[in-house]
This record gives C-alpha cells, sequence and structure tokens, in this order.
C-alpha cells in the first residue's frame, strides 16, 4: 500500500493495537458520495493539510465513525473528518479496527480510470465487544485570529528613533 500512496505515510497520526493487529489511524475528510456508491475522502497529515484524495467501496451496512456514533456516509457533511485504521502488512482502509471492516475497493481520485488495486477480502468474523474511537475536536468554523498589527508598530517606532537621532546629529553639526 506505500508503494500506491507513498505520501499516506505522512499523514500516520497514531499507531492502534487491536486483536494483536496494529493499525495506522488517519484522519481522513469527507468529500462526497459518488453515483456508483464510491466514497471520496482527503487524508490529512497532522497539521490538517491535504495529503491525498482517495476513493473507497464500502462494504453493505458500513458506516462510518464520529465520536463514536454510527452515521451513513451518504449523511456525512464536507466538514466531517473520520478516523480510517489502515492494518499493518495489508492493503486497505477501515472505519475502525477490526478486520471485517475493511472496504472492498480503494482506489486514488486521479487514478480511478486505470484498473483498481487488488481487492482484499476477509472471512466475516463475529461482532467483537465495541472499540473505543478517539475523540476529535470540531473543527473551529473561522481561522483564529493570529496575526497583529504589533511588528509594524515596532517598525514605525524605530523608524521615528533613527529620524530623531538623525535630526539630533545634524542640527549638532
Amino acid at each position: 500500500m506505500t508503494r500506491d500512496y507513498p505520501r499516506v505515510v505522512n499523514a500516520c497520526q497514531e499507531a492502534v493495537s487491536q486483536d494483536g493487529t496494529t493499525w495506522a489511524r488517519l484522519a481522513a475528510r469527507f468529500v462526497r458520495v459518488q453515483t456508483d456508491g464510491l466514497v471520496v475522502f482527503s487524508i490529512r497529515d497532522k497539521n490538517d493539510r491535504a495529503i491525498e484524495q482517495i476513493s473507497m467501496e464500502p462494504k453493505p451496512g458500513q458506516v462510518a465513525y464520529i465520536n463514536d456514533r454510527a452515521t451513513e456516509f451518504g449523511k456525512l457533511r464536507s466538514t466531517d473528518t473520520i478516523n480510517l485504521y489502515v492494518p499493518e502488512g495489508e492493503y486497505g482502509y477501515a472505519t475502525r479496527p477490526l478486520a471485517q471492516e475493511r472496504f472492498t475497493r480503494v482506489t486514488p481520485v486521479a487514478a480511478a480510470t486505470q484498473a483498481p488495486p487488488p481487492a482484499t477480502y476477509t472471512k466475516p468474523e463475529p461482532d467483537p465487544a465495541p472499540v473505543a474511537v478517539a475523540y476529535q475536536e470540531p473543527t473551529p468554523a473561522r481561522l483564529p485570529q493570529t496575526a497583529s498589527l504589533l511588528p509594524w508598530a515596532g517598525f514605525g517606532g524605530g523608524l521615528m528613533l533613527f529620524g530623531a537621532l538623525s535630526l539630533g546629529l545634524r542640527r549638532k553639526m
């Protein structure tokens, strides 16, 4: 999978161990559900910058989880960020770190016209105990105001000081 999606490695938020399998947790922002049923996500890095867009085909009945609430893919909004999990050494994403949750097909959005990568199928297992998904802070509606005019005020003060010193030296001469 790292061969097909080398930039996704930089998007790993943390490693999660579940039932002896290690999963990489990725943050993904929902983009859209296409008419053919493929769900498009934008994989995000730790600074919430887009790394890569991928489209995935969910299994029947599969849902996304937002703060431990199951949400159908068709009801997601473009501001929703969910966790996607990638099993170590395997090809595919999941909405929870469980083997039966994997998507059946994953393709990069740009390569949707190319042949899809090989699909992985795992035998369905009985539902294990519920898994706690990490709480994600809601995305603020507005960006915080971090810039100020203080550097410009300092620059103006420095210019005034330089002018006063120049004027004082000129009068003494």
